[in-house]
């Protein structure tokens, strides 16, 4: 081991310890379906069974009275899990084993940029636990579930790694792995496919005319690969109103997202340091030019002037801090730390131990565990047989951190095959849709009016509705019928005039 490497030894135990540790809580899954409101796994889950049931496309009936599957979202990270789902039969132990064989792929290419770079074996595995194991990662992966976020992290990590390969070398039969990894991206998540482009760029930067009009073809051919689902999602953008969501104005949302864009600050102001550190040590120009379009959306970013940049302004802030680490990950590693003066290793020493010691603490303090059910998922769970499948039901519960309503209509339609009104993905739905019934919805929940219930049950199908503690009396009051009862939850029917 190098002696400058040991400065990595302790950051690496730690987060490694984490890692497992928080793993170990996520392998829960497989016996516990998540209900608690840290929740985005359950909007992916569905899908597999879906796919399953309606095929490509398909008509499913069983959200927001019926939507088209892979409108809007992209099927990624479906096709790499639905074989493993047909081989097990087992729907949480497939999403188990694709976890962690995306953590695996990870590993490897983590590993072949580490190799590409020059760096020590110790380093690599440094690079593989900043990008995938940092606490942002483990919440956003191992809690939240954000598994097709991580697909196409892992995606971008290839991506990287076959760009800087031929960043001195000319394009040969490897070539190939450029349209499919690209496609591969573009059917996993579009975020990172935008940001993902400007590896493409900065190789396109390097290369001359010839080999550029290689890597336009290139990239022609990832779209054909692609374009059984693009040009559909394109002309469904449209269609469903999908541009109007705004998820970029997260960005600006300091009051709601205060840690997570302060954080983001910072990375982006790192990256700027760290490749300064990293081109003066090589002095290679290439390396600026490969840099400069990753460079140039860290400006954006860091100004917010995203916010007024065509197409870029749809990114929300999860995609960008995970293609930030990435980056700020490999120019950080890819310094000589040999050439660094003793005085300095020991401050970069301690600080990288701060670091791990703060990463590893805030997942411990902060980051919810998958717990098992509360008393209220339990009555929700023991409840649902009892709904009519074609009910579209809705669900009001006092507000609570362990029950999500969300997770309620996936464990409906994956299980008991129980329609409801609303769902997850709103984006595959029109705008129009979304926006009315979350209306009603709200107006109800807040106001407990009852001609929003009715409202519900003319305009939207809800005929039934699971209720919990205060909510079973409010709908009671306005007419509807107690069907069913389980500890503080209901069931309430609607009942014709």
């Amino acid at each position: 081991m190098r002696t400058s490497d040991k400065i990595f030894l302790m950051p690496i135990i730690l987060l490694t310890l984490n890692f497992i540790w928080r793993f170990i809580n996520f392998a829960k899954i497989l016996s516990v379906f998540p209900l608690d409101t840290v929740n985005d796994l359950t909007a992916y889950i569905p899908d597999i069974i879906f796919f399953s049931k309606y095929g490509f496309f398909g008509h499913v009936p069983l959200w927001y009275n019926g939507f088209t599957l892979f409108n809007i979202y992209p099927p990624g990270w479906v096709f790499f899990t639905f074989p493993i789902y047909k081989v097990l039969g087992n729907i949480m132990l497939a999403v188990f084993i694709s976890t962690i064989v995306l953590f695996l792929l990870a590993l490897l290419g983590t590993w072949l940029i580490g190799k590409e770079l020059g760096i020590s074996k110790l380093k690599r595995i440094a690079l593989f636990l900043f990008i995938f194991a940092n606490p942002m990662m483990i919440g956003a992966i191992l809690k939240q579930g954000r598994i097709p976020s991580l697909m196409a992290l892992v995606l971008l990590t290839y991506l990287f790694y076959i760009c800087i390969y031929f960043r001195e070398r000319k394009f040969n039969w490897k070539a190939i792995l450029i349209p499919f990894i690209l496609a591969g991206l573009i059917l996993t998540h579009q975020t990172e496919t935008v940001l993902g482009a400007a590896f493409i760029l900065g190789l396109f930067l390097i290369k001359n005319n010839a080999e550029k009009i290689k890597l336009i073809l290139l990239m022609l051919v990832s779209i054909l690969f692609s374009s059984f689902w693009l040009f559909h999602f394109l002309k469904a953008t449209q269609e469903t109103g999908f541009l109007q969501f705004g998820f970029s104005q997260w960005l600006t949302n300091w009051h709601s997202y205060f840690w997570n864009n302060l954080a983001g600050v910072f990375i982006g102001i790192a990256l700027i340091i760290t490749f300064s550190i990293f081109y003066l040590q090589r002095k290679d120009k290439s390396w600026l030019y490969f840099f400069l379009p990753i460079l140039i959306l860290d400006f954006l970013y860091l100004t917010r002037l995203t916010l007024f940049v065509p197409i870029i302004k749809y990114i929300y802030p999860d995609p960008w801090q995970d293609f930030l680490i990435l980056n700020l990950s490999i120019t950080f590693l890819g310094i000589q730390y040999q050439n660094i003066k003793k005085n300095w290793k020991t401050i970069l020493t301690i600080g990288l131990i701060l670091v791990a010691l703060a990463s590893v603490t805030y997942n411990l303090k902060k980051t919810p565990y998958i717990k098992d059910w509360n008393q209220e998922g339990k009555e929700a769970i023991t409840l649902l047989p009892i709904l009519d499948p074609d009910s579209h039901f809705l669900m009001f519960n006092e507000a609570s951190q362990e029950t999500y309503s969300r997770a309620i209509y996936s464990y409906a339609a994956i299980y008991y095959n129980v329609s409801s009104a609303s769902g997850w993905f709103e984006v595959n739905k029109e705008y129009s849709y979304i926006e009315k019934i979350n209306s009603v919805y709200s107006d109800f929940y807040t106001n407990e009016n009852c001609d929003a219930l009715e409202t519900l049950n003319k305009e939207f199908n809800t005929n039934e509705i699971l209720a919990n503690g205060h909510y079973c009396r409010a709908v009671e009051t306005c007419g509807w019928k107690r069907k069913a009862t389980e500890g503080s939850s209901c069931i309430l029917s609607h009942i014709s005039n």
